[in-house]
């Protein structure tokens, strides 16, 4: 037997539940995997340590967001040395599965009332617990570097020199110094519609619940508005995205030109990444599927080079566009 169906196996046991009870339900691009409880509105989180997820951290997540009164699963039991949770089983109603025309504005503006929540609750509270990592220029730039890496030297076979790939450090932090972005929220970095889902039978922000929120940083909470807002999996139109930015604006009393400066900042910054994950995707873990969606991570790069801050990033893009695939 698989090593690590024998630990499911003794944690099955461990909480009275049968074997054939359970099935595994689809992942998306983690090493995580769930398994569905028949009849029992709980699932198991099979998160193993050495493919780099945490339980932990996610526990750790997980009570602040309920002590926030997010609609975030409710831990039942857990295993942190193995990496298995037994949690709450919030259901299959995931937005982005019941998304259209009718309910769009209603769900989205849901979403942002909970961010908008998590925001003043942030405020309120001060994150001194060194399990939660600061998102600081250092770590904004390690994810940067993932598009230089992965994407440029991988994917379109680019060799950059270590003074380029300074260059490009550089031109980001200035960037992201420039925008002097000082709040310090809790940023839940993976905040989309695919993490996001309905609870018909709760109220307010309560019918969002809320996953996948184990990689949380403390930073500003705009990367996770433009994380919902500038969705690569589901664009929306620049019309709800103004209204909802108002939304957002309004709950939170956010000064709407600083917001929009991090927001161009967070947006390049997240996309760039994003085209570097989907390439390590590819040919690090044999998961294709995902390069189809850069083309949107690039709409959303060039919307916002356009803005003077960005002349000399989309200076520095220019010079090797004609060799991106």
């Amino acid at each position: 037997m698989d090593a690590r169906l024998e630990l499911l196996n003794k944690f099955l046991k461990e909480n009275d539940i049968l074997n054939n009870s359970i099935h595994l339900i689809e992942t998306d691009a983690s090493f995580r995997r769930y398994y569905r409880i028949n009849e029992n509105n709980t699932l198991i989180m099979d998160a193993p340590y050495e493919s780099g997820e945490s339980v932990k951290s996610f526990h750790l997540i997980d009570k602040i967001l309920i002590e926030m009164g997010v609609s975030a699963p409710v831990i039942h039991s857990i295993d942190e040395e193995n990496g298995f949770i037994l949690l709450e089983d919030l259901g299959d109603q995931i937005f982005s599965r019941i998304l259209n025309n009718e309910n769009e504005y209603a769900l989205y503006q849901n979403a942002i009332g909970v961010l908008a929540h998590i925001y003043l609750e942030s405020n309120k509270k001060e994150f001194n617990n060194k399990n939660i990592a600061s998102y600081s220029i250092d770590k904004l730039l390690e994810e940067s570097n993932l598009f230089c890496d992965w994407f440029m030297e991988k994917h379109c076979q680019i060799k950059l020199t270590g003074k380029e790939k300074l260059e490009y450090q550089e031109i980001i932090k200035k960037i992201f110094e420039g925008i002097d972005s000082t709040n310090s929220s809790l940023v839940l970095r993976d905040y989309h519609v695919d993490n996001l889902i309905l609870l018909k039978d709760r109220k307010g922000i309560n019918q969002v619940g809320v996953i996948d929120f184990q990689d949380a940083v403390i930073g500003s909470s705009i990367y996770d508005l433009v994380s919902l807002l500038e969705d690569v999996r589901r664009p929306i139109t620049v019309e709800l995205k103004e209204k909802l930015i108002e939304e957002y604006i309004h709950i939170t009393s956010h000064d709407p030109k600083k917001l929009l400066k991090e927001m161009r900042f967070f947006s390049v910054q997240r996309n760039l990444k994003i085209i570097g994950i989907f390439s390590r995707l590819k040919y690090r873990d044999q998961k294709p599927k995902y390069m189809s969606l850069i083309k949107n991570a690039w709409n959303f790069i060039h919307l916002h080079l356009e803005d003077p801050s960005f002349t000399e990033l989309k200076s520095w893009i220019s010079g090797y566009k004609n060799k991106f695939l």
